[in-house]
């Protein structure tokens, strides 16, 4: 533009030949720097099998330069609002000779659960002049996925009247009981109220007699929809939702209690052993969730259902990012409904130190 200003005010072959330059230069910089992109070859990955959110996992970078041209400056621009990678400076800005490989073993933290991408989001490539600078997107970005963190919680303040039933619960017992708190499996006994231990130690099934039957029992259901106006929302309210559920269910199956668990609109699952609660943990990790901008309709459906078909002895524990509807206190139970928007942090509803 100012050679165009030179040309108009004072003419001549200098300013001519001077405009001219300058716009074969920027056809020349342009092809460069589309030659370039695609003479990069770009690899990264992540040698850890799972990731979890909060811990480092290794993350390897890779990059070579297939064509016959040196690039004199590539950045890479790194995806921050939801993970971390530590020593990303050293790739800001590199300078490539052909054929000139860079690997890089860096550090990968994701700092929520869930299913999203992570590692370099575009590439800046400069021409040889260091004036024309041209963004493009990476041709194959990294998708992670990532575990939610098992709080250890020490109660349940949240439903406080229902602590008594928590501690004096008879559903699970680890210890060795006496004969009169269990008997032998017969054909029509609900699977539930096998006892494991007992079973193991007396090598047949054995089941928890009619006083345990009169215990509580816990529905923990995980709201399946979201309601973030932005992508990163979403990301930090699916997030809450998968640890303050993950916290519960955990909490109530060491407590010795009967859980179930319920993930959006699917069928009621019951956590009755270690391997039990892995799958549930498993389920609730790799859960994609919906954007419902209707409401709770769907959740309140499954309540409902729930509350139609279970004993009044279930206690049932809705983890949403929607408030509780008002017609939910109609049901015959106690439902507690947790709304995660209504805390920034999963520790600060639980009360706990980082």
């Amino acid at each position: 533009m100012l050679s165009l200003v030179f040309l108009s005010f004072y003419g001549g072959n200098l300013p001519y030949t001077l405009f001219y330059l300058l716009l074969v230069n920027t056809v020349v910089s342009v092809a460069y720097i589309a030659y370039v992109y695609y003479s990069l070859k770009i690899n990264q990955s992540i040698n850890e099998h799972g990731v979890h959110k909060g811990k480092y996992v290794n993350y390897g970078f890779k990059v070579i330069n297939d064509g016959f041209l040196a690039c004199t400056s590539v950045k890479f621009n790194f995806i921050d609002e939801l993970s971390t990678i530590t020593g990303k400076g050293q790739l800001q800005y590199l300078g490539l000779e052909s054929k000139e490989c860079v690997d890089r073993q860096l550090e990968l933290l994701c700092d929520y659960s869930g299913t999203y991408y992570a590692g370099v989001e575009s590439i800046e490539i400069m021409d040889y002049f260091g004036i024309i600078r041209i963004k493009f997107p990476m041709p194959q970005k990294m998708k992670v996925v990532v575990k939610p963190r098992i709080l250890k919680i020490s109660n349940l303040n949240f439903m406080k009247e229902n602590e008594d039933y928590i501690n004096s619960s008879q559903f699970r017992q680890d210890d060795f009981t006496t004969d009169n708190e269990v008997r032998v499996f017969q054909n029509g006994d609900s699977t539930r109220l096998i006892h494991w231990k007992n079973s193991a130690k007396r090598q047949e099934l054995m089941v928890r007699n009619n006083a345990a039957e009169e215990s509580v029992e816990y529905v923990v259901i995980m709201d399946g929809a979201v309601m973030g106006e932005d992508y990163i929302d979403r990301i930090i309210e699916a997030d809450k939702i998968r640890e303050t559920a993950v916290a519960v269910i955990n909490y109530l199956y060491t407590s010795g209690c009967y859980v179930n668990c319920g993930l959006g609109n699917t069928r009621i699952k019951s956590v009755n052993s270690k391997s039990d609660f892995k799958s549930i943990y498993e389920e609730i990790s790799g859960y994609t969730f919906q954007v419902r901008a209707q409401g709770t309709d769907e959740i309140y459906n499954t309540v409902r259902r729930v509350d139609m078909e279970c004993s009044e002895q279930t206690a049932v524990i809705v983890v949403s990012a929607y408030e509780k509807p008002q017609s939910v206190s109609s049901f015959n139970r106690n439902v507690f409904w947790v709304c995660v928007n209504s805390f920034d942090k999963v520790e600060d509803f639980f009360n706990l130190k980082e």
